[in-house]
């Protein structure tokens, strides 16, 4: 089979493996991102799917998604396009607009960038629960909202929502220092305030895009199910890169087992 031409014995037994998990090990520059492409076209040109749409296959990078397109487009032509090749962002973006409601968002929601972040909560700082942090605020914003923003950042790429957050905070309050102790209440508050004048506006940050999707999953079993038999074989390339919250989608997605990574 031309799919399998030039393939290592290990290679070959990755891209033909059937149903079922698949770790794929391999150093930098061994070719595991070929053996995802390859693996695309022999379970589309080997029925493993009734259609090309019911792959989905998760990137790092818009770039890697058209690259691994392309080498697909290689074995088995146009059937490559109907597969989902996306990021994560990508894919999220679009399962958070066709279930905005569930999700609690307008369907024409917007998506802030960071820059726009910048923007938008400087637009919100009166608006912020601000004590001790208040004059550094109000004094030099810019330079504030940078830490501030990244911290948020963060704590949605570990998949921490700011609930969870606030839980942290007061199981361990008591053996924090003063001064920790109330940075943590305030960054607390603030995170909450963020999340509630982004709701309000109906926008999402890009930290959003995969948390509310994992969220969105975990309150609606039902829909999750739906994806599963929309997509019966998931596959993420460069999976150890993956964030907490990544993984936790991936881990959703894939919960019929049929998972590549």
């Amino acid at each position: 089979m031309e799919i399998l031409e030039g393939l290592t014995p290990e290679q070959r037994e990755a891209v033909t493996h059937g149903s079922g998990p698949l770790l794929v090990l391999a150093g930098v520059g061994t070719g595991k991102t070929t053996v995802i492409a390859r693996r695309i076209a022999y379970l589309i040109a080997q029925g493993f799917v009734k259609r090309p749409s019911q792959l989905l296959v998760f990137t790092f990078s818009n770039q890697a998604a058209e690259e691994m397109l392309d080498r697909a487009f290689e074995w088995i032509r146009y059937a490559a396009l109907d597969a989902w090749v996306a990021t994560y962002h990508s894919v999220c973006e679009r399962i958070l607009r066709e279930n905005a409601p569930l999700a609690g968002l307008p369907p024409d929601f917007k998506i802030l960038d960071e820059w726009s972040q910048r923007v938008f909560l400087l637009d919100h700082l009166t608006e912020l629960p601000l004590h001790k942090l208040r004059p550094q605020a109000f004094r030099r914003p810019l330079s504030f909202l940078s830490p501030v923003l990244a911290f948020i950042s963060r704590a949605k790429d570990e998949a921490i929502p700011p609930e969870e957050y606030r839980r942290w905070w007061e199981t361990h309050e008591g053996s924090l220092a003063p001064d920790e102790r109330e940075l943590h209440r305030e960054l607390c508050a603030i995170y909450e305030a963020y999340q509630e004048l982004l709701l309000r506006e109906g926008m999402v940050d890009f930290g959003d895009l995969i948390l509310r999707t994992v969220e969105l999953f975990q309150r609606h079993p039902g829909l999750l199910s739906e994806y599963h038999e929309r997509f019966p074989y998931v596959l993420a390339d460069e999976f150890q890169d993956t964030s907490r919250a990544e993984l936790r989608l991936v881990t959703l997605l894939a919960g019929h087992g049929n998972v590549t990574v």
